[in-house]
């Protein structure tokens, strides 16, 4: 295994999570809903979104491509499939360019105890671990015989995931540094290098595909 290739794909792998999941985007959300909380509440709310998001991303990285070709799903399919998802998730946020209070209204109008009650479905679902950041590290995990790809990406996982809890756990601070501005310019750099990939998932897939459609006969005959 050529060292070059390991740290390459590494890196790879850390960006494109990182880009993904955003938690800056979780911080700035984390600091404007938890404003009347306590240290306490915003550690309690920090650490339910944190075990589920890594409980679901870890199982995505596991076993994920497992469960694909389980279901007799091509995994080009898959790629076309997730570059899809991912478009139709960054576009949208992309043109909209709406600031996040707006989103995140209903949470911000709630009372304090209620959001606590809350916290953890829009950090751990909507954001950090919605369906374009399974589908990421699902395809990041490689083919189910490529073990070390699997290790690279559940390690690129770990760091993303500690740098978001670390954020969201001094939100005030991290939001004070960024302010909502700054949040919105990088959550829209992420979400510009995200389509990239995406528009690379499904050239790839494509690709992986080929040889299927051109090789299997038309119905019928």
């Amino acid at each position: 295994m050529d060292p070059r290739e390991v740290i390459t794909y590494w890196i790879l792998c850390f960006v494109s999570i990182f880009a993904v999941v955003n938690p800056f985007r979780a911080s700035t959300a984390m600091a404007m809903i938890s404003e009347t909380w306590t240290a306490k509440q915003r550690a309690t709310a920090t650490n339910r979104a944190l075990l589920i998001t890594t409980a679901i991303l870890f199982v995505a990285a596991w076993v994920g491509n497992h469960v694909i070709i389980r279901s007799q799903i091509n995994l080009g399919g898959f790629r076309i499939a997730s570059g899809l998802l991912l478009l139709a998730v960054v576009i949208p946020s992309m043109v909209r360019n709406r600031p996040l209070q707006d989103r995140f209204k209903k949470y911000l109008e709630s009372d304090g105890e209620g959001a606590l009650a809350l916290g953890m479905t829009p950090f751990a679902l909507p954001l950090l671990c919605n369906a374009a950041s399974v589908a990421t590290v699902t395809l990041y995990s490689g083919e189910p015989h490529e073990l070390w790809r699997r290790m690279v990406n559940l390690s690129a996982l770990l760091l993303t995931l500690f740098f978001a809890y670390v954020m969201m756990r001094f939100a005030p601070r991290v939001n004070g540094l960024f302010g909502e501005r700054g949040s919105r310019f990088v959550t829209h750099v992420m979400d510009l290098t995200v389509a990239a990939w995406a528009v690379d998932f499904i050239a790839v897939g494509v690709r992986d595909l080929l040889p299927l459609i051109t090789s299997t006969p038309p119905a019928g005959t």
